[in-house]
């Protein structure tokens, strides 16, 4: 089990969204803090989801936004995508459990 997030970071130029994982779910106001370390612009959680394919839903989520990844875990994200962000995970969610139970040695 793990915790996908969606953090906002806002400037005056533009809003960027890091999308990250961590196992546990308490570490999420701790990372807030780390990454405003030194950053001159304010961050916030905006969602979590639950996952017991944290790593896995990760990285295809990092793949499917992958034209609007800036640096590293950021991405310029639309607001759709912001909207949705849970409904997404929850979707790649149910793939990866129906890929396990019909014993797919790909995942």
């Amino acid at each position: 089990m793990g915790y996908i997030y969606l953090f906002e970071s806002i400037s005056e130029y533009e809003t960027l969204y890091k999308i990250g994982f961590t196992k546990n779910k308490n570490t999420l106001r701790q990372r807030v803090k780390q990454l405003q370390t030194g950053n001159p612009n304010k961050i916030k959680m905006v969602e979590f989801f639950g996952s017991e394919h944290g790593r896995k839903l990760e990285t295809t989520l990092h793949n499917i936004y992958s034209i609007k990844r800036l640096e590293g875990e950021w991405f310029n994200l639309e607001e759709y995508d912001v909207e949705h962000f849970i409904e997404s995970c929850k979707k790649i969610e149910q793939n990866f459990d129906m890929l396990l139970e019909n014993n797919n040695p790909y995942i």
